[in-house]
C-alpha cells in the first residue's frame, strides 16, 4: 500500500498477537513523491500540419488532459512518432493519504471466520474496540466501523499503525 501510493519508507514491521495487530513504519517520507504520467496521443501527422501547426486532433488531446498544446511532445514509439502529454501529479502529505488508505488497508484483511458485530456491516476477525494510529506524535484521523483513532491502546483488541 505504502509503495502503491508513492510513499517512502525504511522498513515495515508487523507485531500480532490474539489480541493486538501492529504495524510498525519505521523512516515514513512527510509527503508522496511526485509522479508524472505520460499519455499517448494521435500520431504526430495528425496532430501537427506541415508547418507544425497544432490541428484539431492536438488542440483536442491536450484539452482532454488538461495540459497547453506548447507542453504536447513528439516521441518515437516502434509504431512511428506520436505525441504524448507528460502530466506531473504533485505529493500529498503523507497524513492524508494514510487517513484515505488505512481503513482499506484493514478492510482488505481477511481471515478464514470473520465476525460481524453490533449492527455494523463491517466484519473482523474480532471485535475492535478502540484503534491508534500515529504519524510521528500526530494522530492519523479515519474512521473504522464506528471507531476513530487516538493516541493510546488498552487490553483486548486493538489495531495499530504507528509510523516515524
Amino acid at each position: 500500500m505504502l509503495k502503491e501510493n508513492r510513499i517512502d519508507f525504511e522498513r515495515v514491521a508487523a507485531f500480532t498477537t490474539p489480541r493486538r495487530m501492529t504495524l510498525y513504519v519505521e523512516g515514513i517520507a512527510a509527503e508522496q513523491a511526485d509522479l508524472v504520467e505520460e499519455v499517448k496521443g494521435p500520431p504526430r501527422k495528425a496532430a501537427f500540419d506541415q508547418s507544425d501547426q497544432p490541428t484539431k486532433a492536438a488542440t483536442g488531446f491536450a484539452r482532454s488532459q488538461k495540459v497547453p498544446v506548447s507542453s504536447l511532445v513528439v516521441r518515437s514509439t516502434p509504431a512511428g512518432e506520436y505525441v504524448f502529454a507528460e502530466k506531473r501529479i504533485e505529493g500529498r502529505p503523507v497524513a492524508a493519504v494514510l487517513s484515505e488508505q488505512i481503513p482499506a488497508l484493514i478492510k482488505g484483511l481477511s481471515f478464514s471466520r470473520p465476525m460481524r458485530w453490533g449492527d455494523l456491516d463491517f466484519r473482523f476477525i474480532r471485535p475492535i474496540r478502540w484503534l491508534l494510529s500515529l504519524l510521528g506524535s500526530e494522530v492519523v484521523d479515519f474512521e473504522l466501523g464506528g471507531l476513530k483513532p487516538g493516541r493510546l491502546t488498552y487490553g483486548r483488541c486493538a489495531i495499530s499503525a504507528v509510523t516515524r
